[in-house]
């Protein structure tokens, strides 16, 4: 072999031997920010994890308030239905009821009183009360924008 054959030889070697390096420290740098993604992802993860703990206890602690004030309204079934298991379901009911409601006090005219159990649609002067409604005599209370 000659000494330009050694030569390019030598300096092919070390070449390869530099690219070498170079990929690998190319590598080494790709993994590193790979692992920092990772631990980034993980923190979220963890942090999520705690945010929906966190919700699920909210939730379980307002179904037992609302279950504890249905039973406290004396609601304990609804159109044979069992409040502990059906709360959305008796809620709705017991919401539609209490804004239906027309007891004492609530009058189809004008009397300047709105008693607090009274719903717009029974009482004059709680429709009047609420904005954007107006109570026409003989057929109740009106959303003005549909009229």
């Amino acid at each position: 072999m000659d000494k330009n054959s050694q030569t390019i030889l030598i300096l092919l070697i070390v070449f390869l031997f530099i690219g070498s390096i170079g990929f690998n420290v190319y590598q080494y740098l790709n993994i590193n920010k790979l692992t920092n993604q990772i631990n980034s992802l993980a923190e979220g993860k963890n942090q999520l994890t705690n945010q929906v703990s966190e919700l699920n206890s909210k939730i379980d602690n307002l179904g037992s308030k609302i279950k504890g004030y249905l039973r406290a309204e004396g609601e304990i079934t609804i159109d044979g239905k069992n409040c502990d298991e059906e709360v959305e379901f008796c809620l709705v009911k017991l919401t539609e009821r209490l804004t239906g409601v027309s007891g004492i006090g609530c009058f189809p005219i004008a009397d300047g009183s709105c008693p607090l159990w009274c719903a717009a649609g029974s009482d004059a002067d709680c429709c009047a009360e609420k904005p954007g409604y107006i109570w026409i005599q003989g057929r109740g209370c009106y959303d003005v924008s549909q009229i």
